[in-house]
C-alpha cells in the first residue's frame, strides 16, 4: 500500500480547490445568488472534495506504477460485470464502498438546497458521478498511480450512493414539519 504523504495530498487539495472554486462560479453565473448562497455553495463543493479524497484511501488501496505496466485508462466498461464478480467472490467492500462514498455529497447539497426537484436531483448525482472517474484519471495520471478507473459500475453504484444521499436528506426534513424539500414531486 501506498504511504501518503503530505506531498501526496498537495496535489489533490489543489484540485479539489479548483473544482470547488469552477464549481461556485458557474453556479453564481448560472443561479445569480447572493454571496452567502455562492460561499454556502463553495463550501459544499469543498467538504465533499476533502470528503472524497480522505474516505477513498479507506476502500482502495493505491499503488505506483512500474514502469506503466498497466495503464491508466484499463477499466471495466460492461454493466454489472464488476458488481456481479463481487458478489460471486463475496466482496461487499467493493460495492457498498462505491454507495456509501457517495450518499454525504448529495445529502450536503439537498440539505442546504431544500428546493431540489427529483430531476434536478437526478441530474445533480449524475454529474457528480460522471465527474468522479475523470478525476481520478487525472489524479492517477499526476500522481503515477495504478488503479481500474473507468469502471460502468463504479457510476452506477455512486449513482445509487448519491440518490440515497437524497433521500435521507428529504427523509431528514420530513421531520422538519415544514417539508421544505421538494425532492421527489414532479417538478
Amino acid at each position: 500500500m501506498l504511504l501518503l504523504s503530505p506531498t501526496f495530498f498537495a496535489p489533490i487539495i489543489l484540485l479539489a480547490c479548483t473544482i470547488a472554486a469552477v464549481a461556485s462560479v458557474f453556479y453564481f453565473i448560472l443561479r445569480k445568488p447572493n454571496i452567502k448562497k455562492m460561499a454556502q455553495f463553495f463550501l459544499i463543493v469543498m467538504m465533499d472534495a476533502f470528503y472524497i479524497i480522505t474516505v477513498a484511501p479507506v476502500f482502495f488501496k493505491l499503488s505506483r506504477t512500474v514502469d506503466g505496466d498497466v495503464s491508466p485508462f484499463h477499466g471495466n466498461y460492461i454493466p454489472f460485470k464488476t458488481i456481479t464478480e463481487c458478489i460471486m467472490t463475496g466482496d461487499k467492500v467493493q460495492i457498498f464502498g462505491n454507495i456509501l462514498i457517495t450518499v454525504p455529497i448529495l445529502f450536503l447539497i439537498a440539505l442546504s438546497f431544500r428546493k431540489l426537484t427529483f430531476k434536478k436531483t437526478f441530474l445533480i448525482s449524475l454529474i457528480v458521478t460522471l465527474s468522479i472517474e475523470p478525476i481520478q484519471l487525472i489524479i492517477n495520471l499526476v500522481l503515477n498511480l495504478s488503479a481500474n478507473i473507468i469502471d460502468i459500475d463504479d457510476l452506477i453504484l455512486n449513482l445509487i450512493g448519491c440518490m440515497m444521499g437524497a433521500l435521507l436528506a428529504k427523509f431528514i426534513l420530513s421531520f422538519d414539519g415544514k417539508e421544505k424539500c421538494s425532492f421527489g414531486t414532479n417538478s
